[in-house]
């Protein structure tokens, strides 16, 4: 399940650690440049997989960087796509109160256990 923006949780997974992330329609195509209903959609999408466990120390000295460095890319949005192999922290719930911005959002893989890397 992703939420408005990009922003949100996906549900853990099974034993297999296999997802299917779905894209939003919202975004449209940045292949093809078709336009979907967000004001952003012209814009091209670029996702980044974040490997995460037990990072909770870490997450926000990341996410900082991540704002500095795409805030001077234009025409262009990012999501980052946290996958939590299993944390034993508090990894998750720091990443759940990073704050989204208009153009770099995130959401969460958790995995049902530690997979390995």
């Amino acid at each position: 399940m992703v939420a408005d923006r990009g922003v949100g949780r996906q549900p853990p997974l099974g034993n297999f650690g296999l997802a299917t992330l779905m894209l939003d329609p919202t975004y449209g195509n940045p292949m093809t440049g078709t336009a979907g209903c967000s004001r952003n959609a012209r814009k091209m999408l670029v996702s980044l997989v974040i490997p995460v466990l037990n990072e909770s120390d870490n997450v926000g000295a990341l996410w900082a960087r991540l704002r500095d460095v795409t805030a001077s890319l234009h025409d262009t949005r990012f999501e980052a796509v946290f996958v939590d192999d299993g944390s034993t922290d508090d990894t998750v719930d720091r990443i759940d109160a990073l704050p989204a911005g208009e153009k770099l959002t995130w959401i969460v893989v958790s995995l049902s256990r530690n997979f390995g890397h």
